[in-house]
């Protein structure tokens, strides 16, 4: 007898008769999920014809669109969410019919007129910043920085002060104890994390949701870019079109005046991905705004409002006739960069995020997925793959786990972005300043969730390792003067008495990450290490001269304590620190099937080098701090980094986008050109 069938509909934005269009789609479910199941208990390694052969689709490779060069034929991930992408299939149709998929549901058009009028609480959704407000350019509140790294460098006068040398070597021993406990922290929500991620990948997140409340759930996603190549362009979007509720996204490319080839990157994307979003959106952002910082905070910003206004239009976002509030409670904004792979369940994910967080905080939090910068990271060179390896441990263990503020991609609720004016475009960092600017609106502490889903991001790159390094210093740069303005930003707003009291614990943390551990925690380290070289040749000036925490702990004079105190500090960061981030990466690139092949000696030559990359970053951000002292304002701004080397192999406009839904519709495409003042 044969297997039974189930027929699962799919259905598409209505046609111009007002019918929904439908693709019927028959499989044979039970032998799709019982030949899936069979390989997944098989525990081997399954070609993708293998996969297609035994359940008759052909998978998105790896799950992540078209960076198919960058991938291997592994398909242990792909094997075990295809299990649930079935199921979910049918679950999500099963007696719904067309209209219960979000993209069928039709809204009348609201005029433009309508749409600059519209409300949220009384208050008009597109009011901008005042850009009349005349601040000092140089002396701001970052100037208090100087102050950390003016007493960093400390073991180089106290420890040659008579009778201060001890007391130099106890200051750092007590830095170096805060800082292991601190990172016994860090590194248990590392491991945390890490059990959380390889349990997500099993998690029917679509099944465990309320049918009606996901129906209403749409999701906005922005990605500003600027001069990046648009194969980049292509396979950032890929990964958005490759969603398994992609129907329900809105995709905005957010371009600048003075992008080259403007037009034939519209033309592309357009011919590209025209059928497989719930809208297509262009923005063109203005150049020369006045009181704009140039770069990815004012791009998103327009982006953001753009898709907004065409969302109202196009009744995608109820409006009330009488009272012009618009209901903006159902809807996601998640921003991301040009060189961004989203898993293909990363907003099945944030759906259930969203939709299972209790409805009186829902709107007062953010999401952020972890980012491991694992795009051809294997390519890179030892200090950019180092600090690319260290940057996904700081911040599931900092960022995230200390609320301090969101990174590069990242997601919050409509509503809470309205309320706190979109981006401010008079910064560059939109991900710092952004926590900072619903902290204001809300008047409360902004959380940061963590997304269990993984992202990927691109790391810096170079044609050579000069050039390489040359932008893995510039970028350095950018986030530590970006930073240190927001703190300006930051302490303005505490001192009016926007948010005093969350103000206080925010600010705690916000300046022990990128004030302390980013930079004095290293200075202390370097200036230490050649204090105690010093001591070597100036035997009055060594550690075991100058017998620190004797008296504390009732010491002899020749206790192994002196000797070894200040190498534990340094085994401690590689036998824990440095190796859970090696670590995670290794589990990273496993899980999700990355195609890196690093040399099991070059690996230990890059873990080797991991406390050295550390402290040359350190100095970079020392130099970032006194470079914005000096010249204030002038130099903040967003220089975009360079991404051609992150183009696959394979460009993805070479091969045909394979989608896991199917959609028919064309797709709408706008183009916005207007300025909100």
């Amino acid at each position: 007898m044969s297997s039974p069938s189930i027929a699962v509909s799919f259905s598409d934005t209505s046609t111009a008769a007002g019918a929904p269009s439908e693709t019927m789609m028959t499989m044979s479910m039970r032998d799709d999920l019982s030949n899936v199941d069979a390989m997944n208990k098989g525990r081997r390694r399954v070609s993708v014809d293998e996969f297609a052969a035994a359940t008759g689709h052909m998978p998105v490779l790896n799950a992540f669109g078209d960076r198919s060069s960058r991938f291997s034929e592994r398909a242990s991930i792909g094997l075990k969410t295809a299990t649930y992408e079935l199921r979910r299939r049918s679950t999500v149709t099963s007696g719904a019919g067309a209209a219960g998929r979000p993209g069928s549901r039709r809204v009348s058009v609201v005029t433009d007129e309508v749409t600059q009028e519209v409300l949220m609480d009384g208050k008009d959704i597109f009011s901008n910043y005042d850009y009349t407000k005349k601040a000092n350019s140089v002396f701001r509140w970052n100037l208090l920085w100087l102050v950390l790294c003016l007493i960093a460098p400390y073991p180089l006068w106290l420890t040659f002060v008579p009778g201060a040398c001890a007391a130099s070597y106890e200051i750092t021993i007590i830095v170096n104890m805060l800082l292991t406990v601190n990172f016994i922290y860090t590194t248990v929500l590392c491991w945390r994390y890490m059990w959380r991620m390889i349990r997500s990948f099993n998690t029917p997140f679509w099944q465990e949701l309320d049918p009606e409340l996901r129906n209403k759930l749409k999701h906005i996603v922005v990605m500003p870019t600027y001069k990046e190549p648009v194969e980049l362009l292509c396979e950032t979007i890929s990964s958005v079109a490759n969603q398994t509720v992609a129907e329900t996204i809105v995709m905005v490319v957010g371009m600048e005046e003075k992008t080259p080839d403007q037009e034939e990157k519209k033309r592309i994307i357009r011919q590209r991905f025209e059928n497989k979003f719930s809208a297509l959106v262009f923005s063109i952002h203005p150049s020369g705004v006045p009181g704009e910082i140039p770069g990815a905070c004012s791009n998103r910003n327009y982006a953001a409002r753009t898709a907004v206004k065409y969302m109202i239009t196009e009744g995608l976002l109820p409006v009330d006739d009488k009272t012009k509030e618009v209901e903006l409670d159902f809807c996601t904004l998640s921003v991301c960069d040009a060189d961004t792979t989203y898993y293909y369940r990363y907003f099945e994910n944030l759906s259930w995020a969203f939709l299972n967080e209790p409805p009186e905080t829902r709107y007062q939090v953010c999401w952020q997925s972890p980012l491991f910068y694992n795009i051809s990271l294997d390519k890179r060179w030892f200090f950019t793959r180092v600090m690319g390896i260290l940057r996904s441990y700081f911040m599931i263990g900092f960022l995230i786990g200390g609320s301090i503020n969101t990174m590069s991609i990242y997601s919050m609720s409509l509503g809470l972005l309205v309320k706190s004016q979109f981006f401010h475009p008079g910064y560059q960092m939109d991900d710092i300043i952004y926590t900072l600017s619903a902290m204001k609106a809300t008047g409360v502490r902004i959380e940061i969730r963590t997304i269990d889903i993984p992202t990927l991001s691109g790391p810096t790159s170079g044609v050579n390792v000069l050039s390489e390094f040359n932008e893995w210093v510039v970028q350095a740069t950018r986030w530590t003067i970006g930073a240190a303005e927001v703190f300006h930003y930051f302490f303005v707003k505490l001192l009016k008495g926007n948010y005093f009291l969350p103000g206080l614990a925010y600010f705690w943390w916000f300046v022990y990450y990128y004030g302390f551990v980013l930079c004095v925690a290293g200075l202390i380290a370097i200036c230490n290490m050649i204090a105690q070289f010093v001591g070597i040749a100036h035997e009055q000036y060594s550690i075991e001269s100058c017998k620190p925490c004797q008296s504390w702990f009732n010491l002899t004079d020749d206790s192994p304590f002196y000797t070894w105190i200040m190498p534990s500090f340094l085994f401690f960061n590689y036998g824990i620190v440095f190796l859970t981030a090696f670590v995670m990466d290794a589990l990273v690139s496993q899980i999700l099937a990355l195609d890196e092949r690093v040399h099991p000696i070059r690996n230990l030559c890059h873990f080797i080098s991991t406390q050295v990359v550390l402290w040359v970053y350190c100095l970079v951000e020392y130099k970032a701090i006194f470079q914005i002292a000096y010249y204030g304002k002038e130099v903040c701004g967003h220089k975009a980094s360079e991404k051609h080397a992150l183009v696959g192999v394979k460009a993805a406009a070479e091969e045909p986008l394979k989608s896991i839904t199917s959609k028919e519709e064309p797709l709408k495409i706008v183009e916005e050109d207007i300025h909100d003042d």
